[in-house]
């Protein structure tokens, strides 16, 4: 069985550059209502974490994301400040080499959105209101390392969403 959801891709970049932006950006195209629940993972919960800044959601549902940029693994808050320099176009081609969905989508978007999202995530003041959260996130993620307050812990990395589905929807 399967949740009644809309699913949404990422929009196309439009010159965001920061997390509420994006935030604005989401609620105005995908017509995001007071009473919806957002489930988002990565970027995307943090995305669905900000809403809650703008409408007056159910409930979040974060899948291995953050809820504050110091929940981000330190090294790469410390890298960061590089990613204007990083070979993204080069590690988009070899991602889209993979057979893991994730990597798709990595692979498709906009070296200009990666950047722009990644130095967005650092400048982001993060989400003091968590009543209305429930955070599922993986014992073993490198790129945001468990997080004191969580919901539900799964047996798995970073992109849960995509290796451990049955699972985080069990938990929603």
């Amino acid at each position: 069985d399967s949740l009644p959801a809309t699913y949404h891709d990422w929009p196309k970049w439009k010159g965001e550059n920061s997390i509420p932006d994006m935030a604005k950006r989401i609620v105005d195209e995908f017509d995001i209502q007071n009473k919806d629940t957002v489930i988002g993972s990565s970027l995307g919960g943090i995305i669905g974490a900000e809403l809650l800044q703008t409408v007056d959601l159910e409930r979040v549902f974060l899948i291995g994301s953050a809820v504050d940029p110091s929940e981000i693994n330190q090294l790469l808050s410390w890298m960061h400040p590089a990613i204007d320099y990083s070979p993204i176009e080069f590690i988009k081609r070899l991602s889209g080499k993979l057979p893991i969905s994730l990597a798709r989508q990595f692979s498709e978007s906009e070296a200009v959105f990666v950047r722009e999202m990644c130095k967005a995530i650092f400048n982001w003041k993060g989400i003091k209101e968590r009543e209305r959260i429930c955070r599922i996130h993986g014992v073993k993620d490198l790129v945001i390392p468990l997080p004191q307050e969580i919901d539900y812990p799964i047996s798995g990395g970073h992109f849960i969403a995509c290796s451990h589905p049955k699972e985080c929807l069990e938990k929603i």
